[in-house]
C-alpha cells in the first residue's frame, strides 16, 4: 500500500512539474511571438510611412473647402490600405492611418473610423500604447496636429477639447460641431477624445 502512495506521490509530483515547465514554455512563446510580431508591425509602420511620403506628390497647405469630394482617396503601401499621414509636431509623432476601421489593427496603427477631411466630418481612432498614441495623456488644448492627405493635401488643426470618456460609441465620435475626431483607446481603461478644428494654415 506504501508503494503505490508512493508511486501515485511521485506521479503527482512529476505530472505538475510538467505541467509547470509547458505553462512557462507556453507563456514564453505567447511573449517571443508578441515581441516579434510588434517588431514586424513597427518595421511595416515605418516603412510605409517613408514610402507614401516617397509617393506622395508635393505637400501643398489647404482647407477642407478646396477639395470638391468628400471620399479620401487611399493607396495600398506595404499591404496596408492607406489614406493618409497624421503628424502631431509637438510630440514628434509621425504616423500613416489606415483608411478603414478595424479594431485589433488599429492597436497597431491609427485608422479612420468615419468621415472625411473634405467634408469636416473626420473621426479617426487610436491605440494608447508603446509606439502609437502612449503620449496622449500629455496633450492639451492649443497643440497643433495636421492631416495629409494621399494627394499631397494638408490640413492643420487645433486641440479644442479633450474629453474622457469609459465607452464610445457612433453616436458619441460624431457629435457637435468639430473638425476632426481623434479617439484614442487607453492601456488603463477608458478613452481620451481629441476634439479639433480647422485652423489657418501654414507651410512648415
Amino acid at each position: 500500500m506504501k508503494s503505490i502512495k508512493r508511486f501515485f506521490s511521485n506521479y503527482s509530483r512529476i505530472t505538475c512539474i510538467v505541467i509547470g515547465f509547458l505553462l512557462i514554455a507556453g507563456g514564453l512563446t505567447v511573449l517571443i511571438a508578441d515581441k516579434i510580431s510588434t517588431e514586424t508591425v513597427e518595421y511595416d509602420a515605418e516603412s510605409a510611412l517613408k514610402t507614401a511620403q516617397e509617393l506622395m506628390p508635393d505637400r501643398v497647405d489647404l482647407y477642407p473647402e478646396e477639395r470638391s469630394k468628400d471620399y479620401m482617396p487611399a493607396m495600398e503601401i506595404k499591404g496596408l490600405n492607406i489614406a493618409g499621414i497624421i503628424d502631431l509636431p509637438d510630440q514628434d509623432y509621425k504616423a500613416v492611418f489606415r483608411s478603414t476601421w478595424d479594431a485589433d489593427h488599429a492597436r497597431a496603427l491609427p485608422c479612420r473610423y468615419t468621415g472625411s477631411v473634405y467634408n469636416r466630418t473626420l473621426v479617426i481612432g487610436a491605440y494608447g500604447g508603446t509606439g502609437q498614441f502612449d503620449f496622449a495623456k500629455r496633450l492639451d488644448a492649443g497643440q497643433i496636429l495636421y492631416i495629409t492627405d494621399m494627394e499631397g493635401g494638408r490640413y492643420r488643426y487645433e486641440i479644442k477639447r479633450i474629453e474622457h470618456a469609459k465607452r464610445i460609441s457612433e453616436k458619441k465620435l460624431t457629435s457637435g460641431d468639430w473638425d476632426l475626431t481623434l479617439f484614442v483607446k487607453q492601456t488603463s481603461g477608458g478613452y481620451l477624445l481629441l476634439r479639433c478644428r480647422v485652423t489657418t494654415a501654414s507651410v512648415g
